[in-house]
């Protein structure tokens, strides 16, 4: 089998067949709409036990040493701005022309 100068391999009639048959195999992988399927139903049970790890958690929240309201555990005071008995939120600042 001589090849072209144009190219580095020749198409035969015989050749045909198996090309077209491997053409048709890659138009259909690469085309089809192949959606990955579950093998076997998942059970009420499985179902629920899943579902049950997935869930809003409380919000912990404790009592503020300057003005005794509810606040979140490590954050400064949203009320009153204290934070470990100092005072870290609410402050004014002196603004100066420079």
């Amino acid at each position: 089998m001589p090849l072209s100068k144009t190219c580095h391999w020749q198409l035969f009639a015989s050749d045909l067949p198996r090309l077209e048959k491997f053409l048709n195999i890659i138009i259909f992988l690469n085309f089809s709409p192949m959606a990955a399927e579950p093998k076997r139903r998942h059970s009420k049970a499985r179902k629920r036990t899943r579902r049950a790890a997935i869930k809003l958690a409380a919000v912990s929240l404790v009592v503020c040493q300057n003005c005794q309201q509810p606040t979140r555990p490590h954050m400064a005071c949203l009320e009153c701005g204290f934070y470990m008995g100092k005072q870290v939120g609410n402050q004014s600042v002196k603004v100066t022309k420079a």
